[in-house]
């Protein structure tokens, strides 16, 4: 009996399952810190960084623990096979290749936030690597000091003073947000090389999701494995480092290293006891005018050092301040 071909429904289906697979891979690499890249300008993380809105936090830790299953039973083996298959130069073309398709994405992205400089960096590196890279397949760009950076939509939101929203970790899609969830969606709707460009080729589409999948499970495997033994918490770890990642995005800061993040206590363990609250230091003697040496203080000094002696001279006394709107830009600042 000759053997039936396959449906091409059926073909389309398997299709569909192998985007969704390679959907999670990029998603369990969320979680991978961001390369150090040389920034001019460092911004620091906010001190509030860690405080994350995260009204569907039980729902969130279901979501988690799924995510990690899949990742432990299916991700993680598959991609540490990819990591052992392609080694050296081979696995190092297809990451630049899967990199240089997402530059269109990342310049666009640059011009929007009025980052000019970067912007520059951007075309001028996708056009090295387009040329004398061969069509990206090797990184010449990077050694002429153009490096690649991460940007996009979710980003511009970001930069333009939009919230992040509620914190949210989906199975499928990772650590994300309200405001990167919609920025994702922009992204791969408006990227000119793959999504409009292949918009007819679900096989090209497919196996570029699956590329940059495996690679980017495969880089994040020490940052994960780190975060894991951190601390009993893993779930906030993770929340806390892609708040801050992605602030520092943002700002256009310094990227966070997981060393400097804290160690959060497992939720269902006891509290630790309060450590005793020190009482008030004693106030310092000022110096009084009739020492040997010391010149006598001025009025705005006696103000603020005895503010129960009479008015508050300092507030007479004091430079006015600025109005909040003069302080309060319109929009991103340009950066050349």
């Amino acid at each position: 009996m000759q053997a039936r071909r396959p449906h091409s429904s059926a073909v389309w289906r398997l299709i569909a399952v192998t985007a969704v697979v390679a959907w999670t891979f990029a998603a369990a690499a969320r979680a991978e810190v961001v390369r150090p890249r040389p920034t001019p300008h460092a911004a620091p993380i906010a001190s509030n960084a860690l405080t994350v809105e995260d009204p569907f936090e039980g729902l969130n830790r279901r979501f988690y623990a799924i995510h990690q299953g899949l990742d432990h039973a299916i991700l993680r083996p598959l991609a540490l096979g990819y990591s052992h298959a392609t080694t050296g130069w081979i696995r190092q073309s297809l990451h630049n290749f899967v990199t240089e398709l997402g530059e269109p994405v990342v310049f666009g992205n640059d011009v929007l936030q009025l980052r000019i400089k970067r912007a520059a960096t951007t075309l001028g590196r996708f056009l090295t690597d387009a040329t004398a890279g061969i069509g990206g397949l090797f990184d010449p760009a990077t050694k002429m000091g153009l490096p690649h950076h991460d940007n996009g939509f979710g980003t511009t939101l970001g930069r333009y003073g939009i919230a992040p929203g509620p914190y949210i970790f989906l199975p499928l899609i990772g650590p994300s947000n309200l405001r990167d969830l919609l920025g994702t969606g922009v992204d791969f709707y408006s990227d000119p090389l793959g999504r409009i460009h292949y918009h007819d080729r679900g096989d090209v589409l497919v196996g570029i999701a699956v590329i940059g999948g495996l690679d980017q499970r495969a880089n994040a495997e020490a940052d994960l494995q780190q975060i894991q033994s951190m601390g009993a918490d893993s779930y906030a770890t993770l929340r806390s480092l892609y708040t801050q990642e992605r602030q520092a995005d943002i700002r256009g800061g310094k990227p966070v290293s997981i060393e400097d993040l804290p160690d959060f206590d497992d939720p269902g363990a006891d509290p630790a006891p309060a450590a005793p609250t020190p009482g008030p230091a004693p106030a310092a003697r000022a110096p009084a005018a009739t020492d040997p040496g010391v010149a006598a203080p001025s009025a705005a000094e006696v103000a603020i050092a005895n503010p129960d002696s009479g008015p508050d001279a300092a507030y007479f006394l004091a430079a006015p301040s600025p109005p909040a709107s003069a302080s309060a830009p319109s929009g991103p600042p340009i950066e050349l």
